[in-house]
């Protein structure tokens, strides 16, 4: 995959700005599991992880403050 994934990309941004997989998909009108897929799909092409899962509990890593505050300000 060459091009950036748009769809993955949106889906990250969202989840991040609420910090929840489960908040994102209800905003995005998706279950939480297509939120996680989408945000792994997204991980694998950058080859980093964005966020560290825990029980019920995300946060961002570096490398996912890193990419959404590229985004935000690009």
């Amino acid at each position: 995959m060459n091009t950036a994934p748009i769809k993955a990309i949106h889906y990250f941004c969202v989840a991040a700005r609420h910090m929840s997989f489960k908040a994102a998909a209800e905003e995005l009108s998706v279950t939480p599991g297509a939120v996680s897929q989408q945000v792994r799909l997204l991980e694998r092409w950058l080859g980093a992880a964005l966020f560290e899962r825990g029980t019920r509990v995300i946060r961002l890593t570096r490398m996912g403050r890193i990419t959404l505050n590229g985004w935000i300000l690009s």
